[in-house]
């Protein structure tokens, strides 16, 4: 009879089962490299021609050789092992005895500090060898739900020949418990059987084995995707064993050995996937009902449980005795260690085992670095539990959330995203969280000191949501400034003033920082407007050196402009290059953003005009604008420049109204009143009615999908200081209260339409002039128009104001805005905040009225720059008609302010951004922002998470005080409510445009909001 050498060891069907399974075929003598247990060994001693135990020192080759020399003294046909442990060692020694085994291509895997290991190819370090650990999903694979995601299949190879034999699965494990289950069958699709035994067939091919039995792990995915997680030269547990047995009548083991033996074994022709009936196994752990380790040791009493009645009637329940106590036996704690050896312990000690990671260098920074707004940066994620620091490849990992998920945790994405909401808290703003998040980008920055060389260093910060406070921004710079080549200086960027606010006190010898503008300030490049063009490049060194060109006609459509601060009475052009700080919310940047051309300040662009090929400047370029990136290169220039293929489609105006209709109070305009009292005057009516009769609207931003939220209305409510489960009724009702508490709108009055044309048709002079500019229009443009558009603008300016209209002018200035000493008179135009055509800068308005004869003039004022040549051209390369262009006037009291600016209801750079609302603020009024003759403080402030940060201090030497933040604050986030009203009412406006004053009492109010304009 045969004679087989069974090595035994820790892992592996216990021996009271695989005896008998061998022994039915041959002479067995054992091996044993570990001390059998005494449980069960009544029932397989008795089929043991002999039973040895040996203690290998502790390498393979000394195990490799005790195997060998056993083998020889029993003249063993077969040598096999089912213990994990011992698959290297059997391999080696039956190649070397010349013996069917797994072969020579495998060795070991190791699974830390301690074992013989698991297999894997020739050539790989047994000692740094990971898994990647991937998401699954069992959705669509099976009949029915609550199957895992996880199945395995055993086979044979026989002479390098794989047969598959049957498929093992799992039930859905509930959170807080570890899955130690196996159930047989499972219901696959009909579908899922082919592709998982291809999958299974060339994993195993792959790994070249010869003969031996194999467990190959594949985890369902999404998609129909899956993925082999590993492939073993051994069966599974003895639970799959046992369940092969009972429900395909298959003896695997009886079938390995005889394959070993060179014995004849019956294969099935397929993957048995249905057999008699069903089996599973069941691991009992010490654990609370709820999945958590018991505290305190109990003893086992297996008669405690009525175990029949967990299962249908016919079925039996079998105690695999090898593995399990005696009645009375103190059960130990499941504790991490020994007693849990879970695959995450053994990836754990795999890790603790590896040589420590290079630090980051300039080389590795460069390789795993992505782009952003001109800086390069690399992502960081510390894992505060496992005291590793993470730098992740940016073409591999968008998000830090997706790399912690898949890479660390390893949970499923869908089942990350089901709850978003609590892993963010726990990423940004929970104070014991495991993991600190961050990017790092590589930045010029000059140490204080006078004629100091700026130097190249590496900047830290984190998300702007995130809430660390001093203690855990130290930490996190601490910890990756052990990482980093020691010769990198490190930076700490506060991302927001709660950080700025925390670290004040930390004295920077011990948390070196640097603070956002200052940041800002240093990039290269500031996009203002994206954007792709050619053109010819004109580069001025001032403004005289613009006037001078611009007087000899030499300004063309096709031109780029480039000057250290482009003015807002250009004409409409390719593209605008800034060389100067400047904000997006200025007259001329609106009015690029309107015609939608590239747009930004480059810092450095008289060292990007200097090229191999000669300067720049007078040639024809490719010139874009992306948030990431400045292109700036020379490009052909065409044979024939056609300006009609680059002009736009015409603008559509409404049926203006200019039918009589009385000079009304603002409160009682809305917006449909913008075809007859112009869009300004429109705008501040609905103003007026939000803030007094609220509006469901308002919270249509937040009511938007934002994947993965299906919305932001939670988001809202705590913004607003309502109940998280606020009806989206509630947050109406929260919202309006809000924005009445936040805001205000200085009374005022409109005129129509009408009385300008009264006011125009009374003058026979003017409607003169008017013809010629008309007939002048039609016959293209010329020096003509220039002169006849003076004219009509000195014209109204100088004639006479209709009594009748001084009269009623004054009755209703008195009726509504009662007690006031001094006005503001404002444009509002029906061609004006259009999509394509914004008009920001080119209709006037007068901010000091304070008496009658200033009030007529100041309206004549506004009715006459209707007639600038430089409107009068723009509308018409616009194809807006004289004859269609209308001024109301808006005359409103006027509010003394400590503050003044302009917000818009967005990300200027960063259109993608959703949750970011720029605000501009200067001393006094808001005209100095829109007309760029200074630099405004910049802020954006978070709508969604909350919180702010300063992107530049402008000419200020210092920022607003936190009480003054928290005022824009609230400033933004009723912007965003308001957006949600007046995009309802635009066809074309995603954003507003809101002009605002902070009062000396802290009281916010809004002088305008118009939609900001985006290119068609």
């Amino acid at each position: 009879m045969s004679c087989v050498l069974l090595v035994h060891t820790v892992g592996g069907p216990q021996l009271e089962l695989t005896l008998p399974k061998v022994a039915a075929h041959a002479v067995v003598h054992v091996l044993a490299v570990t001390e059998p247990p005494a449980r069960g060994r009544g029932l397989w001693r008795p089929l043991c021609a002999s039973v040895t135990t040996v203690e290998p020192s502790g390498t393979d080759a000394d195990l490799v050789d005790v195997i060998r020399r056993r083998a020889v003294a029993v003249r063993a046909d077969a040598v096999l092992t089912l213990s994990e442990s011992a698959v290297v060692a059997v391999a080696r020694a039956c190649h070397e005895l010349g013996l069917a085994g797994p072969g020579s291509n495998v060795v070991a895997r190791a699974v830390g500090r301690q074992g013989h290991g698991e297999p894997h190819l020739v050539g790989t370090d047994g000692d740094a060898l990971l898994d990647q650990v991937v998401p699954g999903d069992a959705e669509g694979w099976f009949t029915e739900s609550g199957w895992s995601d996880h199945v395995t299949v055993e086979g044979i190879v026989a002479g390098g020949v794989h047969h598959p034999l049957c498929i093992t699965g799992r039930l859905a494990s509930e959170r807080s418990f570890t899955a130690r289950s196996s159930v047989t069958p499972i219901p696959l699709s009909e579908e899922a059987v082919p592709r998982i035994e291809s999958a299974v067939r060339a994993a195993v091919e792959a790994v070249r084995l010869d003969t031996c039995a194999t467990h190959t792990e594949v985890r369902l995915g999404t998609s129909g995707q899956l993925r082999v997680t590993g492939t073993a030269a051994r069966f599974g547990s003895a639970a799959i064993i046992r369940q092969a047995e009972e429900v395909h009548a298959l003896d695997v083991i009886g079938m390995l050995v005889r394959q070993l033996l060179g014995k004849p074994v019956a294969y099935p022709s397929r993957l048995l996937t249905k057999g008699q009936g069903a089996a599973a196994s069941l691991v009992v752990l010490p654990v609370h009902s709820a999945g958590q380790p018991r505290p305190r040791e109990a003893p086992w009493d297996l008669d405690a449980v009525d175990w029949m009645s967990s299962i249908s009637p016919g079925g039996t329940v079998e105690v695999a005795l090898e593995p399990s106590l005696d009645d009375g036996t103190a059960v130990r704690l499941y504790v991490s260690g020994a007693d849990a050896r879970t695959v995450a312990e053994a990836c754990l000690s795999i890790v603790d085992s590896l040589p420590t990671p290079p630090l980051l260098d300039l080389g590795r920074f460069a390789e795993l670095s992505g782009s952003l707004a001109g800086q390069r940066y690399v992502k960081v994620v510390v894992d505060r539990e496992r005291d590793r620091c993470h730098f992740l490849d940016h073409t591999e990992h968008a998000f830090h959330a997706h790399y912690i998920a898949d890479r660390i945790l390893g949970v499923d994405r869908a089942k990350l995203l089901a709850t978003i909401d609590a892993f963010n808290h726990s990423l940004y703003r929970d104070p014991d969280r495991r993991f600190l998040l961050g990017a790092l980008s590589l930045q010029h920055h000059e140490p204080p000191g006078p004629g100091a060389e700026p130097e190249r260093c590496l900047v830290l910060e984190t998300v702007e949501a995130d809430t660390m406070g001093a203690a855990l921004l130290m930490e996190f710079h601490s910890t990756v400034r052990a990482r980093l080549d020691p010769s990198l200086p490190l930076l700490l960027k506060p991302a927001n003033h709660l950080q700025e606010a925390a670290i004040e006190a930390v004295p920077e010898a011990e948390l070196p920082r640097v603070l956002a503008h200052a940041s800002h300030d240093a990039t290269s490049f500031t996009v203002l407007n994206t954007g792709d063009t050619q053109g010819r490049l004109r580069h001025f060194a001032d403004l005289d050196a613009y006037r001078a060109a611009e007087a000899h006609g030499g300004i063309e459509w096709y031109d780029i402009l480039a000057m250290p601060v482009v003015p807002d009475d250009i004409p409409q052009v390719a593209g605008l290059i800034f060389t100067r700080p400047t904000t997006p919310l200025s007259h001329t940047n609106i009015l690029a953003t309107g015609w939608g051309i590239p747009n930004a300040v480059i810092h450095d662009l008289p060292a990007r005009l200097v090229t191999a090929h000669g300067d720049l400047s007078g040639s024809w370029v490719h010139y874009a604008v992306t948030s990431d990136q400045i292109v700036l290169e020379r490009a052909t220039e065409p044979a024939h420049l056609t300006r009609v293929a680059r002009r736009p489609a015409p603008v559509v105006l409404g049926t203006p109204r200019t039918e009589p209709l009385p000079i009304r109070p603002l409160s009682r305009l809305r917006a449909d009143d913008r075809h007859a009292y112009g869009g300004k005057a429109a705008n501040l009516g609905e103003l007026h009615h939000v803030l007094r009769h609220g509006s469901p609207a308002v919270i249509d931003f937040y009511s938007a999908p934002r994947p993965p939220h299906p919305h932001l209305l939670p988001q809202l409510a705590e913004q607003l200081g309502a109940p998280l489960d606020s009806t989206p009724e509630g947050l109406i009702g929260y919202a309006g209260v809000f924005l009445r508490d936040t805001l205000s709108v200085p009374e005022g009055i409109g005129l129509p339409f009408c009385v300008q044309q009264e006011f125009l048709t009374a003058s026979p002079a003017l409607q003169q002039r008017i013809g010629l500019l008309k007939q002048a229009l039609t016959l293209g443009p010329g020096d003509e128009i220039d002169a006849l558009c003076a004219e009509i603008q000195d014209l109204v300016r100088n004639t006479a104001f209709p009594d009748r209209i001084l009269r009623d002018l004054v009755t209703q200035l008195v009726r509504h805005v009662p007690g006031t000493t001094a006005l503001v008179v404002r444009s509002s135009s029906n061609a004006e905040d259009l999509p394509g055509f914004s008009a920001a800068g080119l209709y006037e308005s007068v901010t000091q009225v304070t008496d009658l004869p200033h009030l007529a003039a100041a309206v004549r004022q506004v009715w006459a720059s209707l007639f600038s040549a430089r409107g009068v051209r723009l509308r018409h390369a616009a194809g807006i008609a004289l004859d269609d262009s209308y001024m109301g006037v808006v005359v409103q009291r006027r509010r003394p302010a400590a503050y003044g600016g302009v917000m818009v209801t967005c990300n200027p750079a960063r259109r993608d951004d959703f949750r970011n609302v720029l605000v501009n603020c200067t001393v006094g009024s808001v005209q100095a922002v829109v007309e760029g003759t200074v630099l405004p403080l910049q802020y954006l402030f978070d709508t969604v998470e909350g919180g702010g940060r300063t992107l530049s201090l402008g000419d200020a030497t210092e920022g607003l005080d936190s009480t003054g933040r928290e005022r824009l604050s609230r400033l933004a986030l009723a912007g965003r409510l308001l957006q949600g009203h007046f995009r309802g009412l635009s066809d074309h406006a995603t954003s507003l445009d809101v002009e605002w004053l902070l009062e000396e009492d802290g009281h916010l109010c809004v002088v305008q909001a118009r939609p900001y304009t985006s290119p068609r």
